[in-house]
């Protein structure tokens, strides 16, 4: 379960008939958390979301849905932490989007995960995607990550 605080970025636009759609790449923070249900404020509401609050609501208890349309941010910095694989410590490849990122093990895996995604939103292509060795980034002098 989300916990009130949180950020996290839609990985799909969410209609909310007929009031509005928030777009795929918005960002929001968890304002609430009760009765099995999520709402998240979001940081720039599309029109129409005022008379909820500018929040996304999901009820029925936190399912599939959810998880399906966001992706946790990480604290502090507002970058998608992406969704762990099974292969995380192999994690070699990252694969990024507008709004997001995915590891993979390999870049077959890789492909995998863009084919996935143009599937699944069906408006973007391969141009829409980057796939990049999955490195730390470099450090400067003092050690810290530039």
């Amino acid at each position: 379960m989300p916990a009130p605080g949180e950020r996290f970025v839609l990985t799909a636009d969410v209609e909310r008939f007929p009031h509005f759609v928030a777009t795929r790449g918005s960002k929001g923070t968890v304002a609430d958390v009760s009765h099995g249900s999520v709402s998240l404020r979001l940081d720039d509401p599309p029109a129409g979301a005022e008379e909820w609050d500018n929040e996304i609501v999901w009820g029925d208890g936190v399912g599939r849905d959810f998880w399906e349309e966001v992706e946790r941010l990480s604290p502090g910095d507002d970058r998608p932490q992406g969704r762990a694989t099974d292969e995380e410590d192999e994690a070699g490849w990252l694969v990024e989007w507008d709004g997001g990122w995915e590891t993979a093990a390999t870049p077959e895996a890789a492909g995998k995960i863009v084919e996935a995604k143009i599937a699944k939103w069906g408006d973007v292509d391969q141009d829409d995607f980057r796939i990049v060795p999955n490195v730390p980034p470099p450090e400067d002098m003092a050690g810290r990550a530039t």
